[in-house]
């Protein structure tokens, strides 16, 4: 897990735990969506994805 969440620069060295955060990638692995602040309680980053997965 660790380096999953390195590899996309969520890590928190210091904490030693990974930021929470959204990432969105296409049927070709290609990253299409991130928010590296999704906020649980915050209705707008929810919907921002909803958005997204609907295209």
């Amino acid at each position: 897990m660790r380096t999953v969440s390195q590899a996309y620069e969520v890590y928190d060295t210091t904490g030693g735990f990974a930021q929470r955060s959204v990432f969105v990638l296409d049927r070709e692995h290609r990253l299409i969506f991130q928010n590296t602040a999704f906020q649980a309680g915050n209705r707008e980053h929810y919907e921002e994805v909803l958005n997204v997965l609907a295209r």
